[in-house]
């Protein structure tokens, strides 16, 4: 009969089939079992579809495609198909891989109708997460959960928890693989926020893992970031936590009966996003895209810078003390300006000294003859022979110095 949830249902096969997620369940089972014959899927097809559920009727006609692809009716395969997507099917992974829609690959409407379908899934992918992220915040900052591990240790002995600092922390398993497709996103994130890793062991680990765990996480290149073991009791709170955290992405989404638990089993690495006092605020299971590591990284940063500790105030320089005006001296009365000095010119250098040349002898001068008595008038006079003027004897001049051969 006509109904929602997990009232609607039919018989089948003598009994009761009800709920959306079992008569979903029982689609793919006659599929994996290939049973295509007109009384197994066409006729769960069938029922389905007069149920009136809205839900039922999205799977029933994409079964419908699959079946009409199956028996190699292609046109009418596409066309159930467009009409399924037109009702809400969303699952292009198993549009493209579908063995049964393989007639349909190479058809340009089957390829634009996978590629339109892919970007609205993008799309709504985005919006649920981002969604999600921001409720899952919101109701971890208003109603935080206690503290977790508050004397928690790295595996050098350090505490693992930065004091005052809001963290983000990777819990994973020792050994699993997918912590190597991780690491990338732990390295872009440390950048901003304070990072840890948790690896999760049911015991104890001795001398002999702790060796290993350590050359393993250096060879993924995490070797620097803060990395502490806990074992199953620690672990527990943080699972549960992301129990709640996943229920709460879900909602509003449409999904079988089984989805939910399938999905958070695939939680390893475990993101865990804790406040400033230890407690964790939200959690995301799985490997993060790099797209979702962005919205994550942004949004919890926000939340670290509010939560960080006051940075002390640099202390201000002292501005330097203004030099002391000297004082000035009494001023004298101004001189008049002393005529420019005339610089000697410089003489030219001495000549090598030459021998001096033989001086001349000097010639005395002659007394000056005294005024002769007038001559008698009778006689001529005679004059008076002048005496001689003596000569001085000429100095010898001295002869050079014989110079040796």
């Amino acid at each position: 009969g006509a109904g929602g949830g997990a009232q609607v249902g039919f018989l089948w096969d003598g009994k009761a089939l009800s709920g959306r997620g079992t008569i979903v369940k029982r689609f793919y089972r006659l599929r994996k079992t290939n049973q295509w014959e007109p009384e197994r899927l066409p006729k769960l097809c069938q029922l389905a579809l007069e149920t009136g559920d809205a839900v039922l009727k999205v799977y029933a006609t994409f079964y419908q495609a699959l079946i009409a692809g199956h028996e190699g009716r292609n046109d009418e395969a596409f066309a159930k198909l467009k009409e399924a997507v037109e009702l809400g099917y969303r699952n292009a992974l198993e549009i493209e891989e579908a063995p049964e829609l393989a007639g349909l690959r190479e058809r340009e409407d089957f390829k634009a109708l996978l590629d339109g379908l892919k970007r609205d899934l993008a799309e709504k992918m985005r919006a649920d997460f981002e969604g999600a992220l921001e409720r899952g915040l919101e109701t971890g900052q208003k109603s935080p959960p206690e503290p977790w591990a508050r004397d928690l240790k790295t595996l050098g002995g350090e505490p693992f928890w930065k004091p005052g600092r809001a963290t983000w922390v990777a819990v994973a398993r020792l050994d699993d693989d997918r912590l190597a497709t991780y690491a990338p996103v732990l390295e872009k994130a440390r950048k901003r926020v304070a990072v840890g890793l948790v690896l999760y062991e049911y015991y104890p680990l001795d001398e002999r893992e702790l060796r290993q765990a350590r050359a393993w996480l250096e060879r993924l290149g995490v070797a620097e970031i803060l990395v502490a073991v806990v074992d199953r009791a620690a672990y527990l709170p943080l699972r549960a936590q992301a129990w709640r955290n996943f229920e709460d992405s879900q909602k509003g989404k449409q999904r079988a009966e089984d989805e939910e638990e399938e999905v958070f089993r695939e939680m390893f690495p475990l993101t865990v996003l804790f406040d400033a006092r230890g407690a964790p605020l939200y959690s995301i299971a799985g490997v993060l895209e790099p797209w979702q590591a962005d919205l994550v990284i942004d949004a919890f940063a926000k939340i670290a810078a509010a939560q960080a500790p006051p940075e002390k105030p640099a202390e201000p320089e002292k501005p330097a003390e203004p030099e002391k005006p000297a004082e000035a001296a009494p001023e004298k009365p101004a001189e008049p300006p002393a005529p420019p000095k005339e610089e000697p010119k410089p003489s030219p250098p001495a000549p090598p000294p030459a021998d001096p040349p033989p001086k001349e002898p000097e010639a005395k001068p002659a007394p000056t003859p005294a005024p002769a008595e007038p001559p008698p008038k009778e006689a001529d006079p005679k004059p008076a022979p002048e005496a001689p003027a003596k000569q001085e004897k000429l100095e010898k001049p001295e002869e050079p110095e014989k110079v040796e051969d």
